[in-house]
């Protein structure tokens, strides 16, 4: 895998200097230029560590990032960011999407969002969704899993409990910074043997039906176009039969930067590997990420078995995604004492395995605890009312917080390579 990863990088930067030779005296192709963006910050900040990328696994993301800044994409760049309890309420991801979206490139449409809410506090910012009470199960490979195990990548599904219960997704109130328009939607779904038919409305009107009855079990999608502007898509199930839904991704037609969370409360990566592995695989290559990144470790208390486990992981994606750049990124500081603050020594542990299962496996690596501070920061973030009052969680001050280091860290690392790429973006 590390070899993989490493001979793919060397071959795209020499393919790369090539391009940039030959268009280094086109007048049309100036060199290319941009800035980090502004860190906010509470006092006695700890500088943000840089991107550990010794394989340069991050090349083919900042590619696509030179391109779209060049007006040349023909796609958005989306990151996928998967997280457990930390990022079920898409406070970190949801400020990396409203950086990104309002500083380097247009709204982009909000990206995916899980249909199914498996905690009451299971919300995504900068969009709207939500079911009729008591009509749709939420399922989650954590703590609601399903026997089948049939969930899509996002790994949260949402199941019928009967004809014409309603679960929506909308386009964010305007005012919102980003997220307030859409001209297209993306539903993923099941095909089952279980499955019935359903309606997809767009602000109450059928636009199209669906049936989900299929011999085998299998992935599908549909593809809504719309007016760009706001707009609420519900699907309506129109039997008893069961309609599964994964998600739907809201996305516009200008290419832009598009971040999903994928926060599940409790998740790991043993129970990454629960959903259906053709699937994920499917759900996976519809999305096309640019990035895959793993906020992972918080719910991994035995260091030991981590490296296998994630090396089955990263092979899953990179099996639907080939070349795709994997970010690991470690968990959030934990404590086991209070006063003073200082880092459960498991974590510890976890941390230094990751670095050092991220380089063998030719990933990228992120310091995340670092980037808070280190040894015993969740205790300055308790004390700065940057958690939600149990050590463990960042309340959304402390979430935008991270989201913008986290961002920071990325272009950091775009703006680095930029300094030996600086025609990038330039090649047909």
């Amino acid at each position: 895998g590390a070899g993989a990863g490493a001979g793919a990088g060397a071959g795209a930067g020499a393919s790369a200097s090539a391009g940039a030779s030959a268009s280094a005296s086109a007048p049309s192709c100036a060199v290319l230029a941009t800035t980090l963006p502004e860190l906010p910050m509470m006092g006695d900040d700890a500088p943000v560590p840089s991107i550990e990328d010794s394989a340069g696994a991050m090349e083919p993301l900042y590619r696509r990032l030179a391109q779209l800044l060049r007006g040349k994409a023909t796609d958005h760049v989306r990151m996928a960011v998967y997280g457990d309890s930390n990022g079920t309420m898409d406070f970190m991801t949801g400020e990396m999407r409203r950086l990104f979206q309002t500083k380097y490139a247009p709204d982009a449409g909000h990206g995916f969002v899980a249909v199914g809410r498996p905690w009451n506090w299971y919300r995504h910012r900068y969009v709207r969704h939500d079911s009729m009470k008591d009509t749709w199960e939420p399922f989650t490979v954590t703590t609601k899993p399903t026997m089948d195990g049939y969930y899509g990548h996002a790994l949260i599904a949402g199941e019928s409990l009967q004809a014409n219960g309603v679960t929506w997704v909308a386009t964010a109130e305007e005012g919102a910074p980003i997220g307030t328009r859409v001209s297209r939607f993306d539903v993923y779904f099941l095909k089952w043997w279980r499955g019935g038919p359903f309606d997809v409305k767009i602000d109450g009107a059928v636009r199209a039906t669906v049936d989900t009855e299929a011999k085998k079990a299998e992935a599908g999608f549909l593809r809504v176009d719309v007016p760009d502007g706001p707009h609420t898509l519900s699907i309506v199930p129109k039997t008893f039969r069961k309609v599964r839904i994964f998600g739907v991704a809201l996305e516009r037609e200008q290419p832009g930067i598009q971040v999903d969370g994928l926060g599940v409360g409790s998740l790991n990566c043993l129970t990454m590997l629960r959903d259906d592995a053709a699937i994920n695989k499917a759900t996976l290559e519809r999305r096309h990420y640019d990035l895959v990144a793993f906020h992972i470790g918080s719910n991994t208390f035995v260091a030991g078995d981590l490296a296998a486990c994630m090396k089955q992981v990263i092979a899953r994606h990179r099996a639907a995604l080939p070349g795709v750049p994997i970010l690991i990124m470690t968990p959030p500081d934990f404590l086991d004492s209070y006063h003073p603050p200082h880092t459960a020594s498991w974590m510890v542990k976890v941390a230094a395995e990751m670095r050092t299962m991220a380089k063998s496996d030719g990933a990228a690596f992120f310091d995340f605890r670092a980037a808070m501070g280190g040894d015993g920061s969740m205790g300055k973030f308790q004390d700065a009312n940057m958690t939600q009052g149990d050590y463990v969680h960042f309340n959304e001050r402390g979430g935008a917080y991270m989201g913008d280091r986290v961002a920071y860290a990325i272009w950091k690392g775009f703006i680095t390579w930029l300094e030996t790429h600086p025609n990038a973006g330039c090649e047909s």
